[in-house]
Order: structure tokens, then sequence, then C-alpha cells
């Protein structure tokens, strides 16, 4: 015994799956695109009402360029090794060539604050820091201390020296790190 469910084109035997072999192929919607017929209106075209448009064939060499050139443009190349671009370009300024400072328009240095504080934090003891901003008589006096901090070591006042010079340098690197600090030439330290 058959049944058919309504919407479905498929006959079942009643044992759970439908049969196969039953089956009747679903009608077509659309017909297939072959039985279209071609369009009876021509494209639009922006010739006056009633009178078609008139294209004359140029040579190739005008039709790819525009009708500009006999040849390809050709376009000078860089020789190898060679910037493409010039220093004196938009927005270069020679007086400022590390930038400016944003707030102030001052130029700045081609150290960097960061590099300054961190070498100032770890090796302050002996002015590195200092040496690397070119703050050379801060550096010359923390290295001057160091030495005597050593010779001295072995009486109580070494350690004292020590301790200060250790609490200096710390001290130091954070005004490096988190203040506006100037190089030897008075340039503010890039960030």
């Amino acid at each position: 015994m058959s049944e058919q469910h309504p919407g479905d084109d498929r006959v079942s035997l009643g044992k759970g799956d439908p049969d196969p072999s039953a089956w009747t192929p679903a009608p077509e919607p659309y017909p297939p695109p072959a039985a279209y017929p071609p369009p009876t209106q021509p494209y639009p075209s922006s010739a006056p009402w009633g009178q078609t448009e008139q294209h004359p064939q140029a040579p190739y060499d005008q039709q790819l360029y525009g009708g500009q050139y006999s040849q390809p443009p050709q376009y000078a190349q860089q020789p190898y090794g060679q910037p493409a671009y010039t220093p004196g370009g938009y927005g270069y300024d020679p007086s400022a060539p590390y930038g400016r400072d944003p707030l102030t328009g001052q130029p700045l240095s081609d150290k960097s604050k960061v590099v300054a504080g961190l070498l100032q934090f770890f090796l302050g003891w002996l002015g590195i820091g200092r040496f690397y901003m070119g703050s050379t008589a801060i550096g010359v006096c923390q290295l001057v201390l160091f030495l005597v901090a050593v010779v001295t070591f072995v009486f109580i006042i070494g350690m004292f020296l020590w301790f200060a010079l250790a609490l200096w340098a710390f001290i130091d690197a954070i005004v490096i790190l988190v203040g506006s600090p100037r190089d030897g030439q008075g340039l503010l330290l890039r960030s």
C-alpha cells in the first residue's frame, strides 16, 4: 500500500524509506536558458532619439594609451641602492632632522630617552647613562664617586658612598624616563 504525502512527489511503501523507483521527477519551474528569446530592444545609447551611434576605430596603440602616445610610456627607474625619495620632500626640516617636539616645537635629539634611562638604571653607578646623553660632567662625577667608594670600601665610609651613589643613579634614571631631559647640546631627547 502506497501512501502519498501532500507536497511530496515521492511514494512511500509504508515501511519507512520511500521506494526510489517510484519517485517522479518534479516539473521544472523555469525553462532552460536556451528557450529565452533574444532581446528585441537595443541597449540604450547616448545618440539622439532614432539615430544610431557611430564609433570610429582608432589604431591599436591609441586604443591602449588614449591616443597620447605612439608607444607605451617609459618611466625613469632609480638605480640599484638609491632611495626613491629625496630628503627635501614634504615635512622635512633640515634644522630638526630627528623631528620636533609636538608640544613646544623644539628640535629633538638623536638620542633616545628610554635608552638613556635604562642605561642610567642598570649602569648609573658608572655614569653610563649620562655619558650617553652627553652630560659628561655628571657622568664624570658619578664615575669618580664610584672609584672613591671602591677605594674606601674597606672603611665604613665606602659603603655609605656606594649606597648614596646607587640611590642617585636610581633617582636619576627615573627623572630621565619621566621628565624631559636634554642632551649635551641642549636638545630634547626623543621618546
